[in-house]
């Protein structure tokens, strides 16, 4: 790569092309009061996955980005499971006692072909961008902010003049880059987040602690990863 900026840059948007398989625990909020715990097991090679997901009470978001996952509340049932067999998706709600299959909703990797990343934005004719996504072969729900964070990139980090790397530390036992940097306006007073600051696993890109600041610098939407494998 001619640059870190692009290397965590093409990592975040391919990470799906870094790993194969990943198990893995996580809260996420995208906004307050928004908090989901999410657990998670993909294979990408063979389209298994199996996700979890149920809302929690967070009561302490400091210790949370302090990787004390005791402070909120646990649910005895998952609202959402989901799985994939490599064909078939099946969507459980355990709440209204639902099930639904679908057979056109699994991703795989012949679906998801690399992409050049000077492909992947592109300036429309009124001047707004647009920008192009790899199919989420992950299979994951909501896991996928984290497992394939192109969203993430695209919104935060396609203006390089805008974040810096700070350092490397570590990380759910994972070797992260550590960036910071202020939002685009558009993106900004879209999402709600001013300035934020990520760690990016430095070998496959996945995005495994975020945290978006108001401007009153105050958290407004985060991701901690409790363990990741």
């Amino acid at each position: 790569f001619e640059s870190v900026k692009k290397e965590i840059w093409h990592k975040m948007l391919n990470s799906i092309d870094y790993y194969n398989t990943v198990s893995g625990k996580m809260v996420y909020a995208d906004c307050p009061g928004g908090e989901v715990y999410v657990e998670y097991q993909t294979n990408l090679d063979e389209s298994n996955a199996y996700t979890k997901v149920q809302e929690v009470n967070v009561s302490d978001t400091s210790a949370i980005m302090s990787s004390d996952f005791s402070s909120f509340s646990d649910a005895n049932t998952f609202a959402v499971e989901v799985f994939t067999d490599g064909t078939s998706l099946t969507m459980l709600d355990n709440l209204n006692r639902t099930a639904v299959n679908e057979t056109n909703s699994v991703f795989t990797r012949e679906n998801s072909e690399p992409l050049d990343d000077d492909e992947r934005v592109i300036i429309e004719e009124d001047g707004t961008p647009g920008y192009y996504y790899r199919c989420d072969i992950t299979n994951t729900f909501l896991a996928s902010v984290s497992l394939l964070p192109q969203e993430m990139a695209f919104g935060f980090l396609t203006d390089f003049s805008l974040w810096d790397v700070d350092k490397v530390d570590t990380y759910a036992q994972r070797e992260c880059y550590v960036i910071s940097g202020v939002s685009s306006d558009d993106y900004g007073e879209k999402v709600g987040v001013q300035n934020f600051q990520m760690y990016v696993d430095c070998e496959t890109g996945v995005l495994l602690n975020y945290r978006g600041y108001d401007e009153n610098e105050n958290i407004h939407a985060y991701l901690a990863t409790e363990e990741i494998h």
